[in-house]
């Protein structure tokens, strides 16, 4: 299975180090090619040495080199890390940043996507080649490098449609404000997902159709004991370096179950049947879905109901890799249950329960298989051992069973209060959702109502909010607030204020008013910047980016505010180079040109 452990290896570098030293960090990304290049030579010398010293200490040939097998599970474990770490030396060393702030161009979303999506399918190229130089794993090189293929063309595919696509006013709105929208979306993925999953698998890894009709009679036996529709089979083509079974598809319509060319070389039919059984016991104990559960919504829910504001996103993401480390022990301890789970259930589903046995047991004698335990899988020996324990005592495996009921369900309770508090903390913050996507769908007047019951009413400025008259054109000015305190109540009154001045007096409200209202805020944004007003115009052109895309010239203006705002001084020189070749338009452009002029 291919996981990226590259890429969560270098997201957590990359935000730990933001978080700790972010004051050390260029702002625009510069050098960042220059560093990505010397990672790159800097591991494959390190290959280069690394393949030298092999052929010192080991001798020539594969057979001296495979005769360390400690040395090369060991490796092929951390070789995944080792680019990461290689990045981490020069970004400590170099104080350079380890990812780019990428184009601010408009609709370039899938560009800026795919090259956010560049660090995975770096490490998995450098993880592939470790496989293919210092193991001489052709075919785990060549499966990551297909799995890495799809994967990309997958995201390429996905954020080119988002970005042809029209995005109605209510949608993006709700996209970019509301949390139940992007849950919903998020789900729906998920569920295609799923669908396609097994289509993805046959794709990626050449998946062959298999007929073997010796297995036909008892396949139909083990899954009617079963209760389970078995699905097809299907033949995984490894050149005979790979003795493995698995299921893919949760659903019986998408289910198909797996055989490597080795096992099917290897095995006997009754032997295979065997390991069918153990396949379709996995489904009939649900296994796939609960470890879907509980790997998804277990480090999400916490994570959602522990995540506090004042820690903002790189914190949220340092919280996550802390619960990580549980989360991984959990699922750890669930994998190896589900394997012993599943040999008892598929050993009751067969005529005779020597015949798992057997199966482990010549599993155990060939390529490394079984012969000792994964992090998630344990070993042939201890299930073997468990098979014969628990058939000789069948008292022992009920109270087996049921202490592991006890622990599931203690996890599932966990599992929802977290998303108890996650679900309180949500219903907390959804009148300011629904706030904000109203104003970004082109009812800013609502908004403004909808935030006016939100000021407490005890406040002696709170009535001059709400009793407030605008005029067009009224510059862009706080209302009084002294009373208030300085803070959420302040920005408050003041987004109040802002959405009520995109609205003309009796002008009708929707999303047939966003183009207006877009137009608006860029006018509202140079009146401010000329006044020299800077955060009140970095303010109204992130409102005006709400309602549409804003042009090079625009999006480079509004970064030059941020910069200012953030003492960013690269940030600076890379909004005043985009400036020079694409000025905004006026009047934005006018408004620039006098704020410069006064120094």
């Amino acid at each position: 299975m291919i996981l990226p452990v590259g890429l969560f290896f270098a997201l957590l570098l990359r935000f730990s180090y933001d978080f700790l030293f972010i004051a050390d960090l260029p702002a625009d990304g510069a050098r960042a090619v220059g560093t990505l290049g010397l990672v790159a030579l800097s591991y494959v010398v390190f290959f280069e040495l690394f393949s030298l010293l092999r052929l010192l200490v080991l001798g020539k040939g594969r057979e001296s080199f495979s005769r360390s097998m400690a040395f090369e599970r060991l490796w092929l474990r951390f070789e995944g890390v080792l680019p990461v770490l290689c990045y981490g030396v020069l970004l400590f060393f170099g104080k350079w940043p380890a990812f780019v702030r990428f184009s601010i161009e408009p609709g370039l979303l899938s560009l800026h996507e795919l090259l956010v999506l560049l660090p995975f399918v770096f490490f998995q190229l450098l993880a592939a080649l470790s496989e293919l130089r210092l193991c001489e794993q052709v075919l785990r090189s060549g499966m990551r490098l297909r799995g890495t293929l799809f994967l990309g063309l997958l995201y390429l595919a996905l954020y080119a449609w988002m970005d042809l696509w029209r995005w109605p006013a209510l949608l993006r709105a709700g996209f970019d404000h509301l949390d139940l929208v992007l849950w919903a979306a998020v789900a729906c993925g998920f569920l295609l997902f799923l669908l396609l999953g097994p289509l993805w698998a046959t794709l990626a890894f050449g998946l062959q159709r298999l007929n073997y009709p010796e297995l036909e009679e008892g396949m139909q036996g083990i899954a009617k004991r079963l209760g389970q529709r078995g699905g097809g089979l299907r033949v995984l083509g490894t050149r005979g370096r790979i003795l493995n079974a698995f299921v893919i598809g949760p659903f019986a319509w998408t289910r198909r179950v797996v055989f490597s060319d080795e096992i099917l070389r290897r095995f006997s039919p009754t032997r295979l049947l065997a390991v069918y059984a153990h396949e379709l016991a996995h489904v009939s104990r649900k296994h796939m879905w609960r470890m879907l559960f509980l790997a998804l919504g277990l480090p999400l829910a916490v994570l959602g109901a522990l995540s506090s504001e004042e820690l903002g996103e790189d914190g949220d993401l340092l919280l996550a890799a802390l619960l990580l480390i549980p989360a991984l022990l959990i699922l750890r301890w669930l994998r190896r249950r589900f394997e012993h789970e599943a040999d008892l259930t598929g050993v009751a589903a067969l005529d005779q329960p020597e015949d798992m046995i057997e199966a482990l047991e010549h599993a155990h004698l060939y390529g490394g298989v079984g012969r000792k335990g994964g992090f998630f899988y344990p070993s042939a020996d201890a299930r073997v051992a468990a098979i014969r324990s628990f058939v000789e005592d069948p008292r022992e495996t009920l109270a087996w069973y049921r202490r592991g009921a006890r622990i599931q369900a203690g996890l599932f309770v966990l599992l929802g209060v977290a998303l108890g508090l996650l679900l309180a903390r949500q219903l907390a913050s959804w009148p300011q959702q629904q706030a904000r996507f109203l104003l970004s769908a082109g009812y800013p007047s609502s908004a403004a109502e909808l935030w006016l019951e939100q000021l407490p009413a005890e406040l002696p400025a709170t009535a001059s909010v709400a009793a407030g008259k605008v005029e067009e054109q009224e510059p862009l000015k706080p209302y009084p607030l002294e009373e208030m305190q300085r803070g959420d109540w302040e920005l408050l009154g003041e987004q109040i204020h802002r959405a009520r001045l995109l609205v003309h007096q009796g002008e009708s409200e929707g999303p047939a008013l966003v183009g207006r209202l877009h137009r608006r805020a860029l006018r509202r944004a140079a009146h401010a910047i000329e006044g020299s007003d800077l955060e009140s115009g970095r303010l109204w052109l992130q409102l005006a980016a709400r309602y549409s895309d804003l042009s090079q010239g625009e999006a480079a203006v509004l970064l030059l505010l941020e910069s200012w705002s953030q003492h960013d001084e690269p940030g600076k020189r890379r909004a005043v180079k985009i400036l020079q070749d694409a000025p905004p338009g006026a009047p934005l452009n006018e408004a620039l040109e006098r704020l410069l002029g006064k120094g």
